[in-house]
């Protein structure tokens, strides 16, 4: 480790008593390298109270910066376990400030270190809004690289997940009211279509790479419940999904597909090959899997993976 001087008691509190204004917090923290001092800050406190959104009517919301972020971010190679144990203690927040510092950090770290963030990543993706989601794309690569697929695997099932398109007791009952023969609404991803693309190409298909079957379960089961929100429940037993419209082939190149849900069955399919390839000894496990699902989509999957082998 680089030498550090340790700070003084006089030191510290004369740094802090000039950091009251929001520019100089910034300033100070950014600027700030010395591991030695994190612990005196710690105990002044600097570090419990990360700020939440401020929501200043029903459209405008303001996102705070958190300049004791930077310093985290600074330190975190030289004092990992301290970084750590730190940042999972601090509150849950709805600032994405706050988790674009800790996304970052998480990017820093090596093997373990940086999947021990994992329950922040978690938390990120259940907040409202989010800022850098092009980022989670890097992080599942980057546990995928230093073997830390378990956590890969978990943030993935939270991130490909689609959301019914409306949500609220109002709209709920609108969307009861389409007409069986009507389309309903399409699901949509926690990001925008090109962030979800990326999340896939670069997150999601490195990580089927390593675990081909595992991800495919995970990537099953979101397809089914991708299908299942754009479905008219009051019709269950059904196999029609009307995949044949809306992904006409199975296998496409990479840049072909559009929208979430073609990207979606594109990984699957993605996935399910790399079982073929790299996990011969679940090809099986795969097929039982995949006879146990209702939509068509697995049908016409099934097929294409397992139509060409012998009886």
């Amino acid at each position: 480790m680089k030498s550090w001087k340790k700070p003084t008691n006089e030191l510290i509190n004369k740094a802090l008593q000039s950091t009251k204004k929001v520019t100089a917090r910034k300033y100070f923290f950014s600027r700030l390298e010395n591991p030695l001092w994190l612990q005196p800050l710690v105990e002044r406190g600097c570090f419990h109270s990360p700020p939440n959104s401020i929501r200043w009517d029903y459209e405008s919301v303001l996102f705070p910066y958190w300049p004791e972020i930077q310093y985290l971010k600074n330190v975190a190679r030289y004092v990992p376990h301290e970084v750590i144990n730190l940042v999972l203690s601090l509150p849950e927040v709805d600032n994405p400030h706050v988790y674009d510092g800790i996304l970052d950090i998480a990017l820093q770290l090596h093997g373990e270190q940086s999947a021990k963030l994992k329950p922040k990543m978690l938390e990120y993706v259940g907040i409202e809004h989010q800022f850098l989601m092009h980022r989670f794309a890097d992080l599942l690569a980057h546990w995928t690289a230093e073997n830390q697929t378990s956590a890969a695997l978990e943030l993935s099932k939270a991130l490909v997940a689609l959301a019914p398109h409306l949500q609220s007791e109002d709209n709920q009952k609108w969307l009861r009211e389409i007409p069986e023969w009507e389309t309903l609404p399409e699901p949509f991803p926690r990001m925008d279509t090109w962030d979800y693309r990326d999340l896939m190409f670069k997150g999601v298909c490195p990580l089927a790479e390593s675990e081909p079957y595992k991800v495919a379960c995970l990537l099953i089961d979101a397809t089914a419940n991708m299908i299942r929100l754009g479905t008219h429940q009051e019709y269950p037993g059904k196999e029609e999904d009307h995949s044949d419209i809306w992904w006409t082939r199975l296998r496409e190149a990479d840049s072909d597909y559009e929208g979430p849900m073609e990207g979606l069955v594109h990984t699957l399919t993605f996935a399910c090959e790399k079982v073929f390839e790299k996990s011969p000894d679940e090809v099986v496990a795969l097929d039982k899997v995949l006879r146990k699902q209702q939509w068509k989509i697995f049908k016409r999957l099934h097929q294409h993976l397992y139509g060409p082998m012998p009886k």
